[in-house]
Parts: C-alpha cells; structure tokens; sequence
C-alpha cells in the first residue's frame, strides 16, 4: 500500500545544481530525469486496495562523493544537500479493466530545494514549487500467491525555470513513464513477500534549449516481512538506475558530454500504522538507503519519509456484542404411523438453526411412549401403546436464554390382519406319464388363524387335500404341469403358490436289429478275412455291453447241403467264442436260401439283441 501511494514523485533532483558541479568535472557530466531514486521499497509491486488516500512525502537526498565512468573518486569536496516534499492524492476503485482494479495518482504540489556547500563554489537553498505528475492508469491484479501492477505516468513541466537561472525547480520538459511490477508472497499466510518494479522513463527535448535527456531505466523493491498482524512491515529495499540511451546536447559545451550514469542502493524500511482511540488513520513509511554503486554520478545516501492517510479511516474496535437472537427448530418423523403391538421405534430429528451462531441442546418429551438417545437425533418407542394420535416434542436451547420448540406426530393404527404365507414345491421335477409325485407344502399365519387350501393343475389330478396332496400324470402327453394352490385366513388374507415340473413319456421298448453279415463261398462254412473282421467288431460290442446277445442266422443255397447253414452259422458262433464271448451270448439259428438269390444264399446275419429285446 505505502508502495503504490508514492508512485512517482515529481522531483528533478537539482539537474542544474548537478550541471554547474559536473563543469568543474566534464569526465561525468549529465542531464537528469524526473526518476527519484528510492521512492518505492517494499511491496513496490502491489496497488494500494480499493479506497481512496493522501500521502504526504519527504524526501532527502545528501551527498559530498562524485564517482567517474570508471567508479574513481573525483577529488571534490563540499556538500550537495536536495530536498522535497510533495502531496500525493491517489484513489483505487473496484471497476475492473482486463480483471484488474483500476486507479490513479496525481501530485498536485511538490516542493523542491537545493543548496550546495563547496571552497569552489556555492549555491544557496532554493525553494520553490516542481513539476506536477500525474499517473493516469494504475492496475493491480492480486492473486493466490502474487500481486501484478503495471501503470503510465507523466511529468508536466509547471515547475519555474529560467535560462541561466541557478535556482530552476522545472526540468523544462516533458516526461513519459511506464512500469511494471510484482510482489510474491513466499508463504501461504504472506508474511513474508518479495518484490520489484521496473520503470522505463522516456523524455521530449528540452523546452529552451537543444539539449534531451536520455532514457532512464529504474528497478526498485525489496524483500520483507508484516509485523503488527499484517499493519506494518520491516525488511531491506534497494533501487538501481540506469542511463539507457545518450543525451543529446547540441548546443552545450563538447565536455558536458560523458558516458551513462549508473547507481545501486539498499537500506531498511520500515512501515508502521497511526492508530488512535483503536481508529487506523494511516500509516508511516521509513526508508534510507546507501549507495554502495555509481558511475558517472553523485554517490550518497537517500531518506524517504512518508505519511498516508486514510480517507475514509478504520474502526479498528470491535464491535458490541448484538442482541441475543432465539434459534430456530423444526422436527420431522422417519415414520408418520406404526401399527400397534408392533413395538417398533421410529427416528424423529430435530433441525436447529442459531442466526448468532451459537451452540444449540435439545430437550425431548412425548405424549405416549418413550423416547430413547439424546441430541438433536433420538427414537420414539410405541411399545405398549394403544391406537390413536402421538407427539413427540424438542426444544432447543442456545445456552443464553434462546430457545424454540417443534412438534412430530406419529399415530399408532391398529393392527391389522396379516396374509398368510405359502410355499410350495414338487418333490421331483420331472415324473413319467402315469406317475404321482407329492407336492411339498408350507404354510403359516402370523395371527395363527385356520387356514384352508384349494388346490388345481393346469392338467392332471390333484390326490389328497389340505397340505398333504399329490399330482396324479395319469394320461398325460409329455410337457411341462403346473400345480397351484391356495391358503386363505378367513379373514380376507390369501396367499397363492405354484410349481411346476416335467412330464415324459416312457421310452418305447428295445428293438433287435440287423448288426451286419458275413458272405461265404459256394459249398464253403469257412470264415474268411473279411467275416473276421466283422465278427471282431461284434466281440468288442459285446465286451462293451455285457448284457447284450447276438443271433447268427445261417443260410444255404437250396442246391447246397441241407446242413451247411447251420455249419456256415456255428463256425461264426465258434470264431467269436474264440474272441472270447460265452456261448451263453450267442444263439444259433437255421434258415433256408431261396432260388436265385445268389450270394444271399450264402451268408450269415449277425443280430443284435439288446438287453430286454427279443427276437
């Protein structure tokens, strides 16, 4: 805040008084700008918050020590004495421009005087009024972590200047400034923050004469920390300057002409509040800082004195205690009715507000049952209660004689009648046509009245009553059956149940079949390779089907030998008895070929015959 409100001070530091000294030394001459070294210090990249404020500065400049372009000592002796006083009027507003505050600065009044102490030469104080600045736009962003500012100022050349004149207080030009800053807070509660801002400072020539100041480069800031619970701040500032471009002295002596003047100072600040009757009216701002560094310039000591004030000052007392304000409550129930004998409990909350912020207790009652916990949560017991209309009450209490209560009502209905309840399931999922199978039943009522059952199926028949039936597939096709029945309380309660399952037909009976057959030649019951192989495939089935038979059924050709079918069918009977199949397994049977029939005269079927088939 102290930082922004000095912005720039309109001051010319003496150019003249510095002109005459450097004639004695043409090696550093040079013409000067509107900069004052040292107006900043800490947090000089931060505006002032939003609020309007007039600062009052003194500012003193003292030095008896010229330094060359190549940091020598120029044997002078005397003292350079400047000084200046100025009235700075600067106003922050909340208006944004690019998310920025805006704001300005403007010094209407600005004293100036310089006097010079020297064997060699002298100059007597002289007083008087300096040239005016404005600064026109002023923005300051604060974020998280940082704060950015960036502002254009001018100098307006009102000050009284003559030519040849020893006691000028103008610079008799124009002056144009532009400057950016930053301040970042190196902690998360910013105490401790860090800071710089850069000011490019161009000029127009000179007003009465050809000469025109060069460009000036300004960096000032500092590294500090708040005091005083964020009010005041102490730390080390610094300034640099530099001369960036040439002066143009057409018109003036060749010796006033001389390399860029450069300087580097440091110092405490400190910044303290002015409070009164626990009223915050400003503050006061306290900078010195020595020059440890120049070339081609004075070498000494600066001293800023400043004073803010507040236009619109802070009650810094606290305010007195309000008035006591009563709490608001509501109730609400989980439940709004329960059934009697039911012995349920149901939540009932209390919704408190305080509008001072205070702490609030609950105290509970109930017209019937009883209320269980503490707090602003507790449960409502209806144990024992008969039907009819409860309410359970809070009041809370904000300790300091505020209290407001709240009402839930539940009712206790009577009771009512329960439905039974049913289950019911097949004690098999799948039956053959013609079958029965049990119907597993369970049945119960919570008010342990009669029941009575009715039960029916979708096809079929129902066997039995009450909870002991069963499902009758007598006659039934192959398909899924559903069996449902009925409990009713004969008091209007009735609960149904179903199941299903599967009704298949019985598989039809095992047929015998033809397996294969062997051909054998004419006159001949010999088993050749091929019939081998046959018989071999018909040893290993019946291996593997214990309980199967096969039939060999001979045949001849009827101008064969009358025997020879049974020959041709015992010698396949003998092959697979040697393949290991009992006789016991293998049934022999005789039949006769007909006439051109060929080779189907001349075989022998091999018949299948699975377990429980004939043939």
């Amino acid at each position: 805040m102290r930082a922004a409100l000095t912005a720039r001070l309109v001051f010319f530091v003496a150019v003249l008084v510095a002109i005459l000294s450097f004639v004695a030394q043409p090696t550093m001459a040079q013409l000067s700008g509107f900069n004052i070294k040292g107006d900043m210090g800490l947090k000089s990249g931060s505006q002032a918050p939003p609020g309007g404020y007039v600062a009052l500065l003194f500012y003193h400049y003292g030095s008896d020590t010229i330094k060359d372009r190549f940091g020598n000592t120029v044997a002078t002796s005397g003292d350079i004495s400047i000084g200046a006083g100025a009235a700075l009027f600067n106003l922050v507003t909340t208006k944004k421009f690019l998310g920025a505050n805006y704001g300005f600065v403007v010094a209407p009044l600005v004293f100036m005087n310089t006097a010079i102490e020297s064997p060699r030469f002298g100059l007597n104080p002289s007083p008087g009024f300096g040239d005016i600045f404005i600064m026109p736009i002023s923005l300051g962003w604060h974020l998280k972590r940082a704060d950015v500012t960036t502002s254009y100022s001018i100098f307006m050349p009102t000050g009284r200047y003559s030519v040849g004149a020893n006691d000028n207080t103008s610079l008799d030009m124009w002056g144009h400034e532009w400057a950016l800053g930053t301040t970042v807070y190196l902690t998360e509660n910013k105490a401790w923050h860090v800071a710089t801002n850069m000011a490019l400072e161009f000029h127009t020539g000179k007003r009465h004469s050809a000469a025109k100041v060069g460009s000036l480069l300004t960096l000032e800031g500092g590294l500090g920390r708040d005091v005083l619970k964020g009010a005041g701040s102490i730390g080390v500032a610094y300034y640099s300057q530099w001369k960036i471009s040439s002066d143009t002295l057409t018109g003036l002596p060749a010796l006033l002409v001389s390399g860029k003047n450069r300087s580097f100072a440091i110092g405490p600040e400190i910044n303290l509040p002015l409070v009164a009757r626990k009223t915050l009216f400003g503050f006061v701002t306290f900078r010195y800082q020595f020059e440890t560094y120049a070339r081609t310039a004075l070498q000494g000591n600066a001293l800023t004195l400043m004073t803010t004030f507040l236009l619109k000052p802070i009650n810094l007392a606290p305010p007195p205690p309000p008035a006591n304000r009563a709490p608001s409550v509501s109730c609400s129930a989980a439940m709004s009715s329960v059934y009697a004998g039911s012995a349920e409990t149901v939540a009932v909350s209390a919704t408190g507000s305080d509008p001072d912020g205070d702490s609030l207790t609950y105290a509970w009652s109930t017209s019937g049952g009883r209320v269980e916990g503490a707090g602003a949560s507790v449960r409502w017991n209806s144990t024992g209660l008969a039907a009819g209309n409860y309410r359970v009450s809070a009041q809370a209490s904000d300790g300091k004689g505020g209290t407001s209560s709240c009402d839930a009502e539940i009712r206790v209905e009577p009771k009512p009648n329960a439905s039974p309840t049913m289950s019911c399931s097949m004690e098999r999922s799948s039956v053959l046509s013609g079958e029965r199978v049990r119907v597993n039943v369970r049945a119960a009522d919570a008010d342990n009245d009669p029941l009575t059952y009715t039960w029916s199926a979708s096809a079929g028949h129902i066997v039995g009553s009450g909870d002991t039936v069963q499902f009758d597939a007598t006659g039934l096709r192959a398909g899924r059956y559903t069996v449902t029945g009925r409990v009713d309380d004969g008091r209007g309660g009735a609960t149904d149940c179903s199941a299903s399952l599967n009704v298949t037909e019985p598989p039809p009976p095992p047929q015998a079949s033809k397996l294969n057959e062997c051909l054998f030649r004419t006159g001949s019951a010999r088993v050749d390779n091929v019939c081998k192989r046959i018989l071999d495939d018909v040893a290993i089935r019946l291996n593997a089907e214990p309980n199967a038979t096969v039939v060999l059924v001979g045949y001849a050709d009827p101008k064969e030998s009358k025997t020879l079918n049974s020959t041709r069918a015992a010698a396949a009977a003998k092959y697979l008895g040697d393949k290991g199949v009992s006789a016991g397994r293998i049934n022999q049977r005789s039949a006769t070929g007909q006439a051109g029939a060929d080779k189907q005269n001349r075989r022998v079927d091999v018949v299948w015959v699975p377990a429980g088939a004939t043939f």
